[in-house]
């Protein structure tokens, strides 16, 4: 009786969620990206030089210390006042949106640790693999979360990020991490 109390449940959930969902905006969030990549300024600084050392250590420092101080310090240090940032849950356009943005981040977490492995260049545009780790009470019950993921990012000629796009796996990294989508993740995965 419980198993098909909670089935009810699981579907009835399923179906509100479903019916409120927002219309599929991948095409939207794509077309968005080309955008901002086609149209972000570069320096293409020059491999090896003392300049991107500079910026490749900058964005690096900065993302390994997402506290809020370390936000409020650095954010328009890092980022060029028109940049383009998406870390797959949202995207915002302007150093002040990212600030906020990642101040709310910040104070959300209880912790929150980044570890770089590897840094590769193509053309103008550089990618950050990476390992995170954090913390946050709202989730897995305040134990330690751990993701990885890439980041991309291109600099202006002060060595500024002007494009940030994240790759990685939200639903691992965030939302299977929530009891309710828990569930509902996995019964997805298991259709697939």
């Amino acid at each position: 009786m419980t198993l098909i109390l909670t089935g009810a449940i699981l579907v009835l959930a399923t179906i509100f969620l479903v019916s409120c969902q927002s219309p599929n905006r991948s095409k939207e969030r794509v077309a968005a990206f080309q955008t901002a990549l086609s149209q972000a300024p570069s320096a293409t600084l020059v491999a090896g030089s003392p300049e991107e050392k500079a910026a490749l250590s900058r964005i690096k420092s900065f993302l390994a210390d997402l506290s809020p101080e370390n936000v409020r310090a650095q954010t328009k240090a890092v980022y060029a006042e028109n940049a383009y940032f998406n870390d797959t849950l949202k995207t915002f356009q302007g150093v002040e949106a990212i600030e906020t943005y990642l101040l709310h981040t910040a104070n959300t977490v209880s912790s929150i640790a980044v570890e770089f492995d590897d840094v590769a260049r193509s053309g103008q545009d550089y990618y950050l693999r990476w390992r995170m780790d954090f913390q946050a009470p709202k989730l897995s019950k305040g134990g330690v979360i751990r993701t990885i993921g890439i980041t991309q990012v291109r600099f202006d000629r002060e060595g500024k990020v002007v494009m940030h796009q994240d790759f990685w796996d939200s639903s691992a990294g965030l939302f299977e991490h929530l009891p309710v989508s828990n569930q509902m993740i996995n019964a997805v995965r298991k259709r697939l």
